[in-house]
């Protein structure tokens, strides 16, 4: 029986495809299924993906035109068998338990139906800084946060049940900031949680699409927020307006640099080796600033990590 389907929609993604799809099928000790959508990519995705479908009876490759994330992601959960539906982002990489551990969180809280997981977000360039993303296992912060126009979560880390996604005829509904729709619909029926555990690695890097004003993700966000508490109607004019600013092309903003949030170098380097997120070699860091607050954060981070080598090993 399948546990988990985790589905992963792809355009143009043939950089880091290879790693992204080996993320998921290292997975340890969970029966998955993998259903990808190449959404009308013109590079060598489909090659790339072919192969691995070819290798490996888990992976089952899915053609549309380029129609968008949200309609690739409603097909692959019509095509899912298993009882959960993780995530996965065509760029990023989901560490060897990121699946197991969300199954026994489940497992331990039975009302929780959506769960995340501590982040760490890598740069590939700027020498490969990381930041983390540490956010408390709580179900009444996590909503404040969704009701006040802020996304805690990132998209690709998520498992749902898919039980909740079957009460909606289009669990995705647009083509831009559809999974923050979502978690709005979906907190008036579970309890969201958080593992306390790095389990996703997430890529920032100049080929993303990204914003060229971050107040047209607020404004469309807004929308949002007020369609889900019947404040207004659904506008589609209003939405594919806004949807043609968020798909234009922006530069990449360095946003990584606050200093209490860098991870030491030993860390890095374990991550970059271990997982080959780059073959760049890091510089030495200047370490006459680091503080009591950056010594605190990095032994906080540091035990997670600390605890899931020694488990490998």
């Amino acid at each position: 029986m399948i546990k988990v389907t985790v589905i992963m929609s792809v355009y143009n993604g043939q950089k880091y495809l290879e790693s992204a799809i080996k993320s998921i099928l290292g997975q340890k000790e969970v029966n998955l299924e993998f259903l990808i959508m190449d959404d009308g990519s013109t590079d060598n995705s489909s090659l790339i993906l072919q192969k691995f479908a070819n290798l490996d009876k888990r992976v089952k490759i899915y053609y549309q035109k380029n129609k968008g994330l949200h309609v690739a992601l409603n097909y692959l959960i019509s095509k899912s068998k298993g009882t959960y539906i993780a995530r996965m982002d065509a760029d990023d990489i989901s560490l060897p338990l990121r699946l197991k551990r969300q199954l026994n969180f489940f497992s331990k809280n039975p009302k929780v139906g959506l769960v995340n997981s501590w982040i760490l977000n890598f740069n590939n360039h700027k020498n490969d800084i990381i930041v983390s993303n540490r956010y408390p296992n709580d179900d009444r912060w996590i909503k404040n946060n969704l009701y006040s126009g802020i996304n805690p979560f990132k998209h690709g880390s998520i498992m749902i049940k898919k039980e909740l996604l079957s009460q909606f005829k289009k669990p995705y509904r647009f083509r831009a900031v559809q999974d923050y729709d979502l978690w709005l619909r979906l907190s008036k029926k579970t309890k969201f949680g958080i593992v306390q555990n790095y389990c996703y690695l997430s890529r920032s890097h100049s080929d993303m699409v990204t914003l060229q004003n971050r107040q047209h993700r607020a404004q469309l966000q807004n929308y949002i927020l007020n369609i889900n508490n019947g404040q207004e109607n659904v506008n589609e004019n209003k939405i594919k307006a806004l949807n043609q600013l968020l798909n234009q092309k922006a530069k990449y903003q360095n946003h990584l640099k606050e200093k209490n949030n860098l991870l030491s170098e030993s860390v890095v380097a374990f991550l970059l080796k271990e997982y080959g997120i780059s073959k760049n070699i890091l510089k030495k860091h200047n370490k006459k600033n680091i503080g009591i607050k950056s010594f605190a954060l990095y032994t906080l981070v540091s035990i997670p990590i600390i605890r899931f080598v020694v488990n490998k090993i």
